[in-house]
């Protein structure tokens, strides 16, 4: 019922299975600051997963979404490792930290003020070192920029990731 389209296919949406599916995303780069972000594709709710690397080590990779004029949504934000299985984090690949910015403030560090959101490690002592954060976001009156940073592991460590975001009202 998700997807009654018929299709055999993947890559519009749904799954050969019919199944809802998120699009895919690949990063472009540099996409290291808010001016060379790499556009999400989010505009209002929805979801879509992006595929990148923090390569070489010290990058940070920047994506951008925007909640339309006059609406509250909330962001819900994952690093993860195995592409479907959202919930895979393997520490050697796919140990990630997390930013949300606001439009003009770029947050390199934790130490830093202004991210509406932080996240290193899911569960440290579990030993699941992607990230996850959930933030309101509230659209102003022609719409809001928000920005997702994300870093390797103290933005030193190489990583590979799949970042899954979504908003929600």
């Amino acid at each position: 019922e998700q997807c009654d389209d018929g299709n055999v296919a993947d890559g519009e949406g749904c799954s050969a299975t019919c199944a809802l599916k998120s699009p895919e995303v690949p990063e472009t780069e540099p996409n290291d600051i808010q001016a060379n972000a790499t556009p999400s594709g989010l505009n209002g709710t929805g979801r879509v997963t992006l595929v990148g690397a923090n390569q070489p080590s010290g990058d940070d990779d920047v994506y951008r979404l925007r909640v339309p004029a006059g609406q509250s949504l909330t962001l819900s934000a994952r690093t993860y490792t195995q592409q479907g299985q959202p919930l895979s984090c393997d520490r050697m690949l796919t140990d990630t930290r997390m930013f949300v910015e606001p439009a003009g403030t770029e947050v390199t560090d934790p130490s830093q003020a202004g991210a509406l959101a932080y996240n290193d490690d899911i569960d440290n002592a579990g030993n699941v070192w992607c990230s996850a954060v959930s933030v309101a976001l509230t659209g102003g009156a022609a719409g809001t920029d928000y920005f997702v940073r994300i870093q390797g592991w103290q933005d030193t460590q190489t990583t590979q990731y799949l970042l899954d975001l979504e908003l929600s009202p």
